[in-house]
């Protein structure tokens, strides 16, 4: 039935007060909010066709670091849609989220998915892990935090990359505000730390991809 219409499952509040919505749309769970979607399975666009995009089934990343976990959309996808074997890390500060996860997604994984209930920000600057692929997609409801758009935020990931490692930073690009606010933040922050990076626009979001040629 979810196929015909969304099928509401649960609503809870979030840690900063946003209204956290999970419902079946077309055989996958969503969570979402009031002004944008935080998880979507394999329907979960941008990153699905990014993957796509980089063939990343011809070289599959071992060590995944997921700053911002919604329901699991990306080990999600990877392990189902594209055969990918990796382990997992994934930091997550609303507890909230981490429990929908744990009971709609994370149970259905094969992959090891190891859950941090932390800050982000806090978690790079300490870490000593090495990721061959680190995925930022942190939002509260449709806003990115000014912290996870700093230099030193930036500069603390790059330094969790292995050699040859991929940073993918999810962005919104939907409207003029936030199609001016990437770019400036593209090629004002973000290019200052990977002057290599690319733009890739999928939908209604732009990825920020950045390599560490260390």
């Amino acid at each position: 039935m979810s196929y015909l219409y969304d099928i509401p499952l649960e609503s809870v509040r979030g840690r900063d007060g946003v209204i956290l919505n999970v419902c079946l749309s077309k055989g996958q769970y969503q969570l979402y909010t009031k002004h944008a979607i935080y998880s979507y399975g394999s329907r979960y666009a941008n990153f699905y066709k990014l993957f796509k995009k980089m063939r990343i089934k011809e070289s599959p990343p071992g060590e995944v670091l997921l700053l911002g976990m919604g329901l699991g959309s990306i080990p999600y996808m990877l392990e189902r849609d594209f055969g990918v074997v990796a382990n997992y890390t994934a930091v997550e500060y609303d507890e909230e989220v981490i429990a929908l996860a744990s009971k709609y997604v994370l149970g259905a994984l094969n992959a090891p998915v190891s859950v941090l209930h932390t800050d982000a920000a806090a978690y790079v600057s300490y870490s000593e892990g090495r990721y061959d692929m680190i995925c930022v997609d942190i939002f509260v409801d449709d806003v990115i935090p000014p912290v996870f758009q700093s230099i030193s935020f930036l500069k603390s990931v790059q330094n969790l990359l292995a050699p040859g490692g991929i940073l993918i930073f999810n962005r919104l690009y939907r409207d003029a505000h936030s199609k001016a606010d990437t770019r400036r933040y593209y090629s004002s922050v973000f290019k200052q730390v990977f002057p290599e990076a690319q733009k890739i626009v999928l939908d209604l979001n732009a990825m920020l991809v950045g390599t560490n040629n260390t």
